[in-house]
């Protein structure tokens, strides 16, 4: 929501974002340059950002497993529960009809949450891309939360 917010005010230049909160940027005008599935085809991932010294926490620990128990019970509804839901957040209609067939689509809540070094790999190369200098601080497996090493 803070993405999205953020466009009209000139703060930001682009954002990522997901449905549906790229449907109600498409229908106030802001274009869409590409999506995840354009920009890296294979590569799926759902992120929790924390800080180093706080990723091995409870409190981390527990916010992605809340994260984790969401999406199940999202994607377990279909459709109509999902819809509900976002109606129940207030967004438009519309925006929610248009939106579900992504959220439940390959870019959205069915993707595993899994972090693996494949994908890991995929990202910094992505970087590379953009910023052919650019070196991780450490060793790309250091950022695989504990007990997803794959």
């Amino acid at each position: 929501m803070q993405r999205f917010q953020a466009l009209p005010t000139d703060a930001v230049d682009g954002t990522t974002l997901h449905p549906p909160f790229d449907v109600l940027a498409a229908e106030q005008g802001f274009p869409r340059v590409g999506g995840h599935l354009q920009v890296a085809p294979d590569l799926i991932t759902n992120v929790v950002v924390s800080p180093r010294e706080t990723a091995t926490a409870w409190h981390t620990r527990v916010y992605t497993e809340v994260c984790r128990m969401s999406t199940e019970e999202l994607v377990s509804s279909g459709s109509p529960g999902i819809e509900a839901a976002l109606l129940r957040r207030g967004l438009p209609e519309a925006a929610v009809r248009a939106a579900v067939p992504g959220l439940l689509g390959p870019a959205g809540l069915s993707t595993s949450p899994e972090v693996t070094l494949r994908g890991i790999e995929a990202v910094a190369g992505l970087r590379r891309r953009f910023d052919p200098d650019w070196q991780p601080a450490g060793p790309l497996r250091s950022l695989i939360g504990p007990g997803q090493e794959r």
